[in-house]
């Protein structure tokens, strides 16, 4: 080795294991997260909102495609000649679309997981609730005395 030639830096952190995506990361989270740990409500009531954000992201997704989709359909009909946008020309970048909407779908996917999992928990939670308020007299003597 020259003198100026410098050895490679040392890695930052351990490597990833594959495979590492969006919704894997986000799974992996909410799997430590709970029931590992008791969650307060408060956090339960926000993860539950994860359906709502699922959605609102598959139905953004859906106008995007459609869009792209017109986009393609409009260009193939335009005469020889007609500038076109050169969007989906070059095949090295075309597979980054549909890599990003898998991407896309496996996250809405993953937040309805989640937000399901905490609609559940919650409503497990306010089932036991109104079970032990529902206890007759004589049956929390019972369990409290």
């Amino acid at each position: 080795m020259s003198k100026t030639a410098k050895a490679a830096p040392a890695p930052i952190s351990k490597p990833v294991p594959a495979p590492c995506d969006t919704a894997g990361i986000m799974r992996s989270l909410w799997s430590r997260a709970y029931p590992q740990t008791e969650m307060p409500r408060e956090d339960l009531v926000n993860f539950s909102g994860a359906t709502t954000v699922a959605s609102l992201m598959a139905k953004n997704l859906s106008d995007v495609v459609s869009g792209i989709g017109c986009m393609i359909a409009t260009e193939a009909d335009a005469p020889a000649g007609t500038i076109r946008s050169g969007v989906f020309q070059d095949g090295h970048t075309v597979p980054t679309l549909p890599c990003h909407i898998a991407e896309s779908i496996a996250v809405a996917a993953a937040l309805m997981d989640i937000g399901a999992d905490a609609d559940c928990i919650l409503s497990q939670l306010d089932a036991n609730e109104m079970r032990a308020t529902q206890a007759t007299p004589a049956e929390s003597e019972v369990q409290h005395g």
